[in-house]
């Protein structure tokens, strides 16, 4: 199973809780169906007045900004559910809601008025909570389910600040591993919304860690003492061009410690020199076009993010090379109920020489292949793509009547049957330097699933696989398509 944060274990705890007691319920109505006589009749319509309902705390200018409908517009009938569903997609998409309704008013034609109802959803977290190290379940249980192996921590996540869709998060671990992270997002800095500001700082102490990569797994040490340490920090500017397109300006910051016992283990942990202190200075440009019908369980539309990145700027840098990275999604309905998606990944490293802590490849967050989640394939280069078909089995809310806030009284449930195939492969210059067998050659895997989509948005994936290597094997993940840390 994919690591899962804090927010993302009590959501799931909460609706294994909530989902025994519930009733079911109808599915909300799409918005604004109009007869075909009226159409004929009324070719031609007049918005003249639009109203917001349900925003407690959240700031209309929020809830415009998603929107290009306004009083005054003019429309034609033959269009308006589309056009309603395409604002009601957009406003959802800023995950602040759990339901967004948009609703037309046509008794007083051509005159015609609209009203946006929203439900808010639950916007202040903050509990103790335990994470996997590992990057699945599945490695976990394969290593011995050591309780020693968890992460216990607190976190602090306020996802809309001053009803401005600010998000701030702090989150304090030990066990494993000690980290501390500080995230601090503000989306719009000016009243046009068009410019943000994103900044995030980590510190993390590490006695034990993956030093080196055998036999395509990770290969831990374990010490008393502390083998690295590590601060990061990132500055992010965005601007958001229209509805769909994003574009990121990003500086950041790294600077790492190896003590003796961690380079002993792996010469080329740091750099091919052996060195004690690594410090990696980054620019970079992202380029996001996404026009999915829900960022986090897309049915329908495409995405397409490319970035580059310039690592190592300044003159004390002691690791320079540029990044490529390019992701691709296209969803689409097949009819009925079946839906069908293709995702593109691909990264490439211009400097094959790359010290073993930033070496990243197949089986890292969402970066894997289904049939491969045991394994690690680290290299400087790689291309993946997966092709899903899916068929929906359920779609239903369920009224949690017993629950008095309305933050959670609200409970969808959406199962979908899907069948995969992936494929994938990693160009690793120096084999000798990791023990990969499965790096420079193509890997391929294939199998079905059952997706679950349910409450905030949370995506939970049952896959049973079975790859080019003749293995079959049962998953559980909470892993998302694309690259979407930055909204």
């Amino acid at each position: 199973m994919q690591t899962c944060s804090g927010r993302c274990a009590v959501l799931l705890w909460l609706w294994l809780v909530l989902s025994a007691g519930a009733g079911w319920g109808a599915v909300p109505p799409a918005a604004g169906g109009v007869t075909a006589a009226v159409r004929q009749a009324y070719p031609v319509i007049v918005i003249d007045s639009i109203s917001i309902s349900g925003n407690r705390r959240t700031k209309e200018f929020i809830i415009w900004r998603e929107m290009d409908l306004r009083v005054g517009d003019t429309l034609r009938l033959t269009g308006l559910q589309a056009r309603l569903q395409a604002n009601e997609r957009r406003i959802a998409n800023t995950q602040l809601f759990g339901s967004v309704r948009l609703e037309a008013d046509s008794s007083r034609l051509p005159f015609l008025a609209l009203r946006v109802v929203v439900k808010e959803n639950w916007y202040v977290w903050a509990a103790p909570y335990a994470r996997l190290n590992d990057r699945n379940l599945n490695e976990w249980v394969d290593r011995g389910s050591q309780l020693g192996r968890l992460n216990y921590g607190f976190f602090i996540d306020h996802e809309n600040l001053f009803g401005r869709l600010q998000k701030l998060e702090f989150v304090a671990e030990t066990g494993f591993s000690d980290r501390l992270t500080l995230r601090y997002h503000v989306p719009y800095l000016d009243r046009q919304g068009v410019y943000g500001l994103f900044t995030e700082t980590r510190y993390q102490a590490l006695s034990s860690l993956a030093y080196n990569t055998l036999g395509d797994q990770l290969a831990f040490a374990y010490r008393d003492a502390v083998l690295q340490t590590q601060l990061e920090t990132q500055l992010m500017l965005r601007r958001r061009q229209g509805f769909y397109v994003f574009h990121y300006a990003e500086l950041g910051y790294s600077r790492t410690e190896a003590t003796t016992a961690l380079r002993e283990l792996n010469p080329y942990y740091l750099s091919r020199r052996g060195t004690r202190r690594q410090q990696v200075t980054t620019l970079g440009y992202t380029f996001r076009y996404d026009r999915r019908d829900n960022v986090n369980f897309p049915l329908q539309g495409r995405a397409l993010i490319a970035d580059v990145r310039r690592l190592g700027v300044l003159p004390a840098d002691n690791f320079r090379s540029w990044q490529l990275r390019l992701a691709f999604g296209d969803y689409y309905p097949l009819g009925g109920k079946w839906y069908a998606n293709y995702l593109f990944k691909s990264m490439v490293l211009t400097t094959p020489d790359v010290p073993y802590n930033l070496l990243r490849g197949i089986g890292y967050e969402e970066d894997n292949l289904r049939g491969y989640e045991l394994y690690v394939v680290n290299g400087s280069a790689y291309a993946s793509g997966r092709l899903n078909v899916k068929r929906q089995l359920l779609r239903r809310t369920l009224q949690l009547g017993f629950v008095p806030w309305r933050q959670f009284n609200t409970l969808p449930l959406n199962l979908y049957l899907n069948a995969f195939t992936d494929w994938g492969g990693i160009y690793n210059r120096y084999p000798d330097r990791l023990d990969n067998p499965l790096a420079n050659r193509l890997l391929r895997s294939a199998g079905v699933g059952l997706e679950i989509n349910t409450w905030y948005n949370t995506v939970v994936r049952l896959n049973l696989s079975r790859n080019a290597q003749g293995e079959t094997n049962f998953f559980v993940n909470l892993q998302k398509d694309l690259w979407t840390r930055w909204n």
